[in-house]
């Protein structure tokens, strides 16, 4: 017996430790933003009314999320050349920060023009909430680069470390800002703390990669070419911003503030899940691109198949805990009652945990840079899910956003991104 539990021990824990570690630490850093979510969404729900929480939902979760394709995917090809490329380190980061400097006034800009103009929403100091975002947008793109860099020396659980910290300083000055000033308040604690995280991060990336940071690094052909090398990685984000966020921003003009809050409390309660189980695939990115570098094909056939089956397992598994415990602590956390949100909470769980087991190939597909064509199809997805969504939102209200999601997912990348894997790595093992 003692043998076998060594076997074991030697086999699956120790000789895959870094994995094990960077799994853990992220499972505790998205514990604790669990945790903040669940504590501080209500409190701020209460804090700023319906009509200010729609918009910090409007404006925060989902105008953050769409422009971080910003970046244009500079930060996702960084990951990857900094693993194949490391003698580049310096140009390649400098490079990032100052294109980031750069594009901030452009950002504000059009932030500005979208609220002045009222294309989502009646927003009544649009310069103030353009500065406000912009400025917490481009913290939010610095950070993920220098987490990027400790990302490619396979010390994900360094970044999950400092982030944990972060998330619980950053809980504290939101509640203190939505208490004493609301949502001014809170945008003013977001860059604050973000603005600190940077350079914790940066100090500890230099640590551990040795970049140097100057303008002098700085060339615009580089740049050019570095965001030519990342062109599929941003056409990848952009069909992530449209099938998770662009849905509420059209809802936003077919629903009721009342019904808007709703699908966004449901939404945050989700995304704890969403990310929880994500966590077993996306550690996976420095690993697998270091396989293709060794060109061990054998190795990432087995690695797909193992990681497959873990996560049929636990989705399945998590079906049976949204369904029952799951849906009660919802309607404790959130005070959401009635048939039609249970019916939302119902397809909304289905929807997730199909998100999370095609999340499994798509992190393959992204680290092994063969996501051209899946990421055409995630494009038509996201069109495809909008066009549904403006057809059956008005017919079925917040479920028909639900529906359309369901649909456009079944009929594109959920069997689409298995099957492209599949044939892309019997065609690179030969």
């Amino acid at each position: 017996m003692k043998e076998s539990w060594k076997l074991f021990w030697n086999k699956y824990v120790k000789a895959n430790s870094r994995y094990w570690i960077n799994l853990i630490t992220s499972f505790a850093s998205q514990g604790i933003t669990a945790l903040s979510l669940l504590l501080i969404t209500p409190f701020l729900l209460n804090t700023l009314g319906n009509n200010d929480f729609g918009l910090y939902g409007l404006l925060v979760v989902n105008v953050l999320s769409f422009c971080l394709i910003a970046d244009l995917g500079y930060n996702t090809g960084l990951l990857r050349r900094l693993i194949h490329e490391q003698e580049k380190s310096s140009q390649l980061v400098s490079g990032g920060i100052f294109f980031y400097i750069l594009i901030w006034p452009l950002l504000m800009l059009i932030l500005y023009i979208v609220f002045s103009k009222g294309y989502l929403a009646f927003i009544e100091y649009p310069a103030r909430y353009a500065f406000l975002l912009s400025t917490i947008l481009v913290l939010n793109l610095m950070a993920i680069l220098f987490d990027v860099i400790i990302q490619s020396v396979n010390k994900i659980f360094l970044g999950k470390l400092i982030r944990i910290i972060k998330t619980i300083v950053e809980a504290l000055l939101v509640y203190l800002g939505a208490l004493f000033y609301k949502l001014n308040g809170v945008l003013v604690a977001l860059v604050l703390v973000n603005a600190l995280y940077i350079i914790v991060l940066a100090l500890y990336a230099r640590k551990e990669n040795g970049f140097s940071l100057h303008w002098k690094y700085w060339h615009i052909q580089q740049l050019l070419q570095h965001l030519h090398y990342s062109f599929w990685y941003f056409l990848s984000a952009l069909a992530g911003v449209m099938v998770y966020n662009a849905q509420t921003f059209l809802m936003s003009t077919l629903l009721s503030v009342t019904a808007l809050t709703s699908y966004i409390m449901i939404t945050r309660f989700y995304e704890v899940v969403r990310i929880g189980l994500g966590n077993f695939t996306l550690i996976l990115f420095p690993s697998i691109s270091i396989l293709q570098k060794n060109n061990d094909w054998v190795g990432l056939k087995h690695r797909l198949r193992a990681i497959t089956i873990r996560m049929f397992i636990l989705c399945v598994l998590a079906a049976f805990f949204l369904l029952s415990v799951g849906k009660w602590l919802f309607i404790q956390w959130s005070g959401l009652t009635g048939d039609a949100v249970y019916r939302v909470y119902m397809a909304y769980t289905f929807l997730i945990l199909l998100l999370i087991m095609e999340h499994v190939p798509v992190v393959f597909l992204t680290a092994l840079k063969f996501n051209r064509y899946p990421t055409i199809v995630s494009l038509i997805q996201g069109l495809l899910g909008l066009g549904l969504a403006y057809l059956l939102i008005p017919r079925y209200g917040i479920i028909g956003a639900v529906y359309a999601s369901l649909i456009s997912l079944l009929l594109t990348s959920f069997w689409f991104s298995y099957w492209y894997l599949q044939k892309k790595l019997a065609v690179a093992h030969g």
